[in-house]
C-alpha cells in the first residue's frame, strides 16, 4: 500500500481541466497576420546592383552559348588533344570560365567582361591564325556582346555607378 501511494502523482484540479491555454494578459496582438489591414504590393527593385549586373551578364552568356559559333569556346581547351596550346596561349579563356566568374560576381564593370571575351578572340587568333574559322567565330561572339551592351547602355551605366561610385 505504501509503495502504491508513493508512485501516485499529485496533480491539482486546475491542471486537470483540459481546454484552451490561458491567454497572456497583455493588450498587444499575438500574431501580426491577425491584423485586418491589407498590404498593397510595392514595386521592388533589387537592392544589390552587383546581383542585377551579374544576372544581366548571365543572360548575355546564355545567348552566346546557344549560338553555333560558340561551340568551340564553351569549355576549356583539352590539353591532350592540343598539347602545344599552353606554349602558344599564355592566358586561356572560355565561356565556362567566364560563367564561373559571373556566378562568383567577380565582374564589376563591362570592361572586365569585355576583356575576357576579347581574350577568347585573341587566343583564337594566336593559336589558329587570323583568317581561321575559329577566329572569325570568336569575333562574332564579341560583336554580339558589344551589341548587347550598347542596347542597354543607360541601365548598365547606372548599375556600374551603383557598384562603384567613383566611376561617376
Amino acid at each position: 500500500e505504501v509503495q502504491r501511494r508513493a508512485v501516485q502523482l499529485k496533480i491539482g484540479k486546475e491542471e486537470l481541466i483540459v481546454g484552451k491555454r490561458p491567454r497572456p494578459e497583455s493588450s498587444e496582438t499575438h500574431c501580426d497576420y491577425l491584423d485586418k489591414r491589407s498590404f498593397q504590393p510595392t514595386k521592388r527593385r533589387r537592392s544589390d546592383p552587383m546581383v542585377t549586373f551579374s544576372i544581366y551578364l548571365e543572360s548575355i552568356l546564355q545567348e552566346l552559348r546557344s549560338l553555333p559559333e560558340a561551340e568551340a569556346f564553351l569549355i576549356p581547351v583539352n590539353m591532350k588533344a592540343f598539347p602545344k596550346y599552353h606554349e602558344v596561349v599564355k592566358t586561356p579563356m572560355d565561356l565556362q570560365t567566364i560563367r564561373g566568374k559571373v556566378q562568383e560576381k567577380r565582374f564589376s564593370s563591362r570592361e572586365e567582361f569585355l576583356s575576357d571575351i576579347n581574350q577568347i578572340v585573341e587566343n583564337a587568333r594566336l593559336f589558329n591564325g587570323e583568317n581561321s574559322i575559329l577566329a572569325i567565330n570568336s569575333k562574332v561572339l564579341l560583336d554580339i556582346v558589344v551589341q548587347a551592351f550598347t542596347k542597354a547602355e543607360e541601365q548598365l551605366m547606372s548599375l556600374e555607378k551603383a557598384i562603384n561610385p567613383l566611376l561617376d
